[in-house]
């Protein structure tokens, strides 16, 4: 009994107050809402391996919850990267008007090394950013308005049922 009211009155407050900084740094919805477009700019716009850094340098910038952002950033993973990068290489050629160069994208696939990113040129390169870009900005901006207004949803919800208590 007395190890129960131990946890109940000392540990379980203070796991609560944890995981709310942790999900809602400064218990802030805006903060929570950047750490998610943060992640999905940096998940997209970022290859993968240049992500943490990315991260790490923003966070010099902005004040955000690099746990949330990270999770989001998983948005590029091995499942999902090919179809991404297909659709960022497509839509960099269609702006800037240029061939990417598949061939050297393939061979990439096979054997990655950074001696293969150097062979897509400035040309191939451009093309990439260029798309990714414009898909991470597409994707973070309504990401943010999204989720501001449900977590604040979830914050509204959560005091209305407190209150009720």
């Amino acid at each position: 009994m007395e190890k129960e009211n131990f946890y109940q009155r000392n540990i379980k407050p203070q796991l609560k107050k944890g995981m709310d900084e942790i999900r809602h740094p400064g218990n802030h919805p805006k903060t929570t809402a950047l750490s998610i477009a943060i992640g999905l700019f940096i998940g997209i716009a970022i290859p993968m391996g240049f992500q943490v850094w990315a991260m790490a340098a923003l966070l010099l910038i902005f004040h955000y919850n690099l746990v949330i952002a990270s999770f989001v950033s998983l948005i590029s993973n091995p499942f999902t990267i090919l179809p991404i990068y297909y659709v960022i290489l497509s839509l960099g050629e269609f702006i800037l008007g240029v061939n990417f160069p598949w061939e050297l994208f393939y061979n990439f696939l096979e054997e990655p090394g950074m001696d293969k990113i150097l062979a897509f040129g400035t040309r191939g390169i451009s093309v990439f950013f260029t798309g990714s870009i414009v898909i991470a900005v597409l994707v973070a901006v309504p990401s943010y308005f999204i989720a501001i207004k449900a977590i604040t949803r979830m914050h509204d919800r959560k005091n209305l049922i407190s209150e009720k208590v």
